[in-house]
């Protein structure tokens, strides 16, 4: 099948962040035996140079339908595409009448701008993925004609090459990574919680991001993650400016850390509230806390007991690798294009609207 995928190929960070969610799709697309052409819109609107505020859309949207004319997709995948407007995917529509046209975001939803960029383009699409699951993605995308679904963050066995699962004598207990600045609020857990495990001595936490500490992409990235034996999985869990009015807004959100994290096979730290229980099993899968106070308690035990991390990391690495993987999430988003069902193994874990 001939696939054109529009998302951000961040070029204009010359490799650092070829690790993120946009590859590891475009990996599996790939991998699955599809033929992939990729447009980074972002990136492309840069050519139309400084007045690209006024005509970067416009320079872009013929770019794509000139692809359209010429690669003549079967299928569309627009991750995030901003600059690609309803009116261009209309249009690709009468160009390519059998084409399936899909969007999927993998931030949070309860964002206005993020939930605008997808109903700006709802007309023209046939499916539309979240990673966020349940009530809060139906009711703001189901339409008729509009297949709704959540899409897991994948890990990918290419990039994610760290096997701390197989390792003993890291250095440090946990690892922590704001990746970019990012707007707060008073006691905002992704900042908070690692400051109360750093003031613990028992405990060595690499993290980076805040607090004057350098931001990590790339190798650097993976370089500090294999020489920790956790990650702190920590998501945004509500707006800057004020409490979620729906605590479904998360229901199954997670950042895209959360495939690095199990794809590297560390034992991974996640905060209750997210539903994630469901999903990944305690302490089989994960290891689940409530507050900062219980984190500290838990990452001390299991830097003391080598063979529990070992045991528990390694269960949750399997596990994920095998429903989650780059290939199978690929596969999920394409089966639901086309067949508004899931025909992969991932189906038992995913709610289709």
């Amino acid at each position: 099948m001939r696939i054109l995928y529009v998302a951000n190929g961040d070029f204009k960070h010359h490799g650092e962040r070829a690790h993120c969610f946009s590859a590891r799709i475009r990996n599996g697309l790939i991998r699955n035996g599809h033929h992939v052409y990729f447009l980074s819109d972002r990136d492309t609107a840069r050519e139309a140079g400084i007045f690209r505020k006024w005509t970067g859309k416009t320079y872009v949207c013929n770019i794509f339908l000139k692809i359209c004319k010429n690669f003549e997709p079967d299928m569309i995948l627009l991750g995030q595409a901003d600059y690609i407007t309803l009116e261009a995917l209309l249009t690709a529509k009468r160009l390519l009448p059998r084409v399936k046209i899909a969007a999927y975001t993998p931030d949070v939803v309860f964002y206005p701008h993020i939930e605008q960029t997808i109903t700006s383009k709802a007309p023209a699409l046939d499916a539309v993925f979240c990673t966020t699951a349940g009530e809060a993605i139906r009711k703001r995308f189901k339409r008729d004609g509009i297949t709704v679904a959540y899409l897991p963050n994948p890990c990918d066995e290419s990039i994610d090459y760290i096997r701390a699962e197989q390792k003993t004598g890291q250095e440090y207990d946990v690892f922590w990574a704001m990746r970019g600045v990012r707007p707060s609020y008073p006691g905002d857990p992704r900042y908070e919680i690692p400051r109360f495990l750093a003031k613990d001595p028992k405990i060595k936490l690499n993290a980076y991001g805040f607090d004057g500490k350098p931001i990590l992409m790339g190798r650097n990235y993976y370089a500090a993650i294999s020489d920790c034996k956790g990650g702190l999985n920590l998501s945004v869990s509500r707006l800057n400016e004020k409490p979620l009015e729906d605590p479904k807004d998360i229901y199954l959100y997670s950042s895209d850390r959360i495939g690095h994290y199990f794809g590297c096979g560390l034992l991974v730290y996640m905060a209750r509230g997210f539903a994630w229980e469901e999903i990944l099993k305690e302490s089989e899968h994960a290891i689940y806390f409530n507050s900062a106070e219980e984190l500290a308690e838990k990452v001390k035990y299991f830097s003391a007991h080598d063979d529990e991390r070992i045991k528990i990391a390694r269960s949750g690495a399997e596990f994920y690798r095998k429903h989650f993987n780059e290939r199978e999430v690929s596969r999920y988003l394409v089966d639901v294009t086309f067949h508004g069902k899931p025909l992969s193994p991932l189906a038992i874990h995913t709610a289709i609207y």
